[in-house]
């Protein structure tokens, strides 16, 4: 009897997809580094489309006397600040698309959070930036610290105030608690226990201030301490979210009370 059986052609699994690319200190050290070549890059980008316009259009054979009129200069960072930011973002979204939702360790936790959770973290950001400022004026025995953005809107228009304002409040944020509590707080919690990789986290957060705040290390503290409330959210709530909301508040209560000030 002649055997009729048929082969049936071997099914082939479907391909196993990539596994999601969890944060790496060297990378998330050269996220850093990145971050602030793109703004040095961007920069020397605008700058000099500024001064062949400078040329072009008034004739000036040194157009670097423009910037000294404060409002020049904030408008120049009215356009770097944000290209930077978004070109970093872009770029972070890039090289983590896998991780880019996971939150803990495996990933950098850019999950939508609601608006009424967004509001709570921002009072708590207004509520931080109180206590540092408290903290600041005691270290430094009442004598002014402030960051360089700071000195320039006191001296700079209204609008340009508040258009600078707006941008240190929304992308600025966005930006480095992608890249602080995204992307190089997972990496170090893979190194580490998790209060460690938070005090390293936050200490690191600070310090790259510190040439903004002219080497003055008394507003070192009050930013530690906007690092480890957004790490504390981050962690809590399972999306960076809420820390870039910690840092929009406390940014906010900065730039309502320089705008206020130079206003009056």
């Amino acid at each position: 009897m002649e055997d009729h059986s048929i082969e049936l052609p071997a099914v082939e699994s479907p391909p196993t997809p990539p596994a999601p690319r969890a944060p790496r200190l060297r990378m998330a050290l050269g996220a850093i580094a990145l971050y602030f070549l793109i703004q040095a890059g961007v920069g020397f980008v605008v700058g000099m489309v500024f001064m062949i316009v400078q040329i072009a259009t008034t004739g000036v054979h040194d157009p670097k006397i423009a910037l000294h009129d404060p409002n020049v200069r904030t408008m120049l960072l009215l356009i770097i600040l944000p290209l930077s930011c978004l070109l970093s973002v872009f770029v972070f979204r890039k090289g983590y698309r896998s991780s880019w939702r996971i939150p803990g360790a495996g990933g950098l936790a850019v999950r939508p959070i609601p608006a009424a959770q967004f509001s709570m973290q921002v009072l708590l950001g207004l509520g931080t930036a109180i206590v540092g400022g408290m903290l600041t004026y005691l270290l430094s025995r009442g004598h002014p610290v402030g960051q360089d953005i700071s000195q320039l809107m006191q001296q700079t228009s209204l609008p340009m105030k508040v258009g600078l304002g707006l941008i240190v409040v929304s992308v600025v944020p966005l930006a480095e608690e992608i890249l602080f509590r995204g992307i190089l707080l997972p990496a170090l919690m893979r190194h580490m226990p998790v209060a460690l990789a938070v005090g390293i986290d936050a200490s690191l957060f600070a310090a790259i201030h510190l040439p903004d705040l002219g080497w003055k290390p008394q507003g070192l503290l009050a930013l530690g301490l906007v690092g480890l409330v957004c790490c504390w959210r981050r962690l809590k709530t399972g999306s960076v979210y809420s820390a870039v909301a910690v840092h929009a508040g406390n940014n906010l209560l900065a730039m309502v009370m320089l705008i206020a000030a130079g206003h009056h």
